[in-house]
């Protein structure tokens, strides 16, 4: 899972596929690539492993946008808009 490689600070290459785009970003917290595209596959995962602080960024980028996704503060948040929703009522 993309979100599980944030969490551990794993860098991510990916296929833009899905809703893999607005996980990654504009290439903001790992790189994406055309579907079906070998060649450009292989240089993004170079990249990441030659280009050291430029996979960092990626990194701590990632890492910070996943802290949100826990179960507890998820579960807080759909809470919240349920109490919302009931308030209207």
């Amino acid at each position: 899972s993309i979100l599980q490689a944030f969490l551990f600070k794993i860098p991510v290459v990916a296929t833009n596929a899905g809703g893999v785009s607005e996980l990654i970003g504009d290439n903001q917290r790992g790189l994406l690539v055309p579907i079906k595209d070998s060649q450009k596959l292989a240089f993004a995962i170079k990249k990441l492993l030659s280009e050291k602080d430029f996979s960092q960024t990626l990194v701590n980028r990632a890492f910070d946008f996943v802290k949100d996704f826990n179960y507890k503060i998820t579960s807080k948040n759909y809470l919240n808009i349920y109490k919302m929703l009931v308030n209207r009522v």
